[in-house]
């Protein structure tokens, strides 16, 4: 007998306007997952890694969505959470 391992989903979001990150709970939503707890908005500048694509004054937050989900639907709700990503990129960049 196999056992289901559950684990709460917290998804990390890194933009440049705040336009963006409700655009993307937005998506959250329509995928049927409830955010339960948005963080704090703060800066995002330990790197820069980002810069090139997304500016600079970056802001970063952390959203939980309600429930536990299977770790065995995880690669389903990744490729999910790329689809959403790819919305938002313009010229080929996340923004």
């Amino acid at each position: 007998m196999k056992n289901n391992i559950y684990a709460k989903w917290i998804f990390g979001a890194i933009y440049s306007d705040s336009c963006w990150l409700e655009q993307a709970k937005e998506q959250l939503e329509k995928q049927n997952w409830k955010i339960q707890h948005q963080s704090p908005e703060f800066t995002f500048d330990q790197t820069d890694y980002y810069a090139s694509e997304m500016g600079t004054r970056l802001k970063r937050c952390f959203l939980s969505v309600s429930g536990i989900y299977s770790l065995e639907s995880s690669a389903d709700w990744k490729l999910r959470m790329v689809k959403i990503e790819n919305r938002f990129r313009r010229n080929g960049k996340r923004e």
